[in-house]
């Protein structure tokens, strides 16, 4: 089981795919060093940073006041 820790684009640089390209990037790496689980945690009120954990095969675990879980696992590819 692997931890996604931090994800963090300026603002200024933001809505032009370098975050996605990050994920990828780590997301690929960590299954390529033996990864079969990936889990991380993001503010609730973080919808865009979800969605995109989302499209790249995040589930929801749990969510708090303040924290949403979520994991992503090699086998539901």
């Amino acid at each position: 089981s692997w931890q996604f820790l931090f994800l963090l684009i300026d603002q200024d640089f933001r809505g032009q795919g370098i975050a996605k390209n990050l994920l990828k990037y780590a997301v690929d790496d960590m299954v390529r060093l033996g990864a079969i689980k990936i889990d991380l945690v993001t503010r609730v009120d973080n919808a865009r940073a979800q969605g995109l954990y989302k499209k790249f095969g995040f589930k929801l675990v749990k969510a708090t006041q303040e924290h949403v879980y979520m994991t992503w696992h090699k086998n539901w590819e």
